[in-house]
């Protein structure tokens, strides 16, 4: 087995190479566009890849793809672990590393982190999985940091209660849950429909990502002292939306109200809220966005709408007031990320401020 870094843009046949590989575990990318989009279309039009051939052929691969970030109120670049793939033949392949032998992809992983952090604007590797694949990461060479958040849900489809795979007594919880959301909706839609004409709020989908100068906060706002996070900006946004997963909500007037929502082409999957912008709007004008917001993901055939507290911010209050009259039920959850940074101050467990957009944009 031989192990190539390379840093892009990559080519057509390469594109082709992640997704023949790592398309069989995310559908997502087995679109070669999607790739091209992933890859060499970020706002700094390159990432790094790790390629393991055999004979010739690609059989394994790992990317490492530059993200804007927010670091002290100013912008900096996180490179964020993508794409991890090894064909099932080759897992049990070792590699000589001096004295010792390790797993092939932990090689994989380690000779591309290693590249990456030789640029000198890469100032941190940031990933993003469970414990399993996490110990992957740990071999080679990163940090495992445990995240706390509040989520917010709403269920929006019974068949995410029997898709669940909870217990009996669960399953009945969530079905309770369930029917009494779908009454309030019901009932606030009446109340929406003759207080606040709802056919003023529209979706806007495809790649239309007009409102997104509404929903760019200058760095010093989103981020606290010695804190870094992904950066909510216009750079990122539109290469967000040009992958096709992400759409924005609003009303006629988009400074007012405006939501930036992301949704997963399977049936059944969460439809998240990153990112929501207020100007002089009050519960109940949030109140009809999020209706809408619901209805939307409906027409998707989403399991659930979520939120979680960081995607708010300060603006937070109308929307807040808005799911607790809709039914919005909260837990505390933990997320795992795995940190490598020649700079001690990436790797500290305060400094990460977690977002929904850090914890995994694709």
């Amino acid at each position: 087995m031989e192990i190539k870094v390379i840093k892009g843009p990559l080519d057509a046949e390469m594109l082709g190479a992640v997704a023949r590989l790592y398309g069989t575990y995310d559908k997502k990318y087995s679109s070669i566009d999607f790739c091209r989009t992933i890859f060499n279309e970020n706002p700094s039009g390159y990432s790094f890849h790790s390629f393991a051939y055999v004979e010739g052929k690609a059989v394994g691969h790992c990317a490492t793809i530059p993200m804007e970030i927010y670091v002290n109120g100013k912008t900096e670049l996180s490179a964020k672990a993508e794409a991890l793939f090894l064909e099932g033949e080759h897992r049990s392949k070792l590699i000589k590393e001096g004295n010792l032998e390790v797993p092939a992809v932990v090689s994989i992983a380690a000779y591309l982190y290693k590249s990456t952090l030789e640029e000198p604007s890469i100032k941190v590797i940031h990933g993003i999985c469970d414990d399993v694949i996490g110990l992957i990461h740990r071999m080679a060479g990163c940090k495992r940091r445990t995240a706390r958040q509040t989520k917010y849900m709403f269920i929006s489809s019974p068949k995410f209660i029997s898709d669940s795979g909870s217990s009996l007594r669960k399953k009945l919880a969530l079905g309770a849950v369930f029917v009494l959301q779908q009454i309030l909706l019901n009932f606030f839609y009446v109340v929406l429909l003759i207080s606040l004409k709802l056919s003023s709020y529209r979706h806007i989908v495809g790649d239309s990502n007009q409102p997104i100068q509404f929903m760019t906060i200058p760095p010093d706002a989103l981020t606290n002292e010695n804190t870094w996070t992904l950066a909510r900006n216009a750079a990122n946004f539109s290469w967000f939306f040009k992958t096709g997963l992400f759409e924005t909500v609003t009303t006629k007037d988009p400074i007012r109200q405006c939501a930036v929502i992301r949704r997963n082409l399977e049936d059944g999957h969460d439809l998240e809220i990153v990112a929501y912008n207020s100007v002089g709007g009050g519960g109940f004008e949030a109140l009809g966005l999020l209706y809408c917001i619901i209805k939307r993901a409906k027409e998707t055939k989403a399991g659930r709408v979520v939120f979680y507290d960081s995607a708010l911010h300060e603006k937070k209050a109308g929307v807040q007031l808005a799911s607790r009259l809709l039914g919005f039920v909260s837990r505390n959850e933990e997320a795992l990320i795995f940190l490598k940074s020649n700079d001690s101050f990436f790797l500290r467990r305060d400094s990460v401020l977690f977002t929904p957009l850090l914890h995994g944009v694709f």
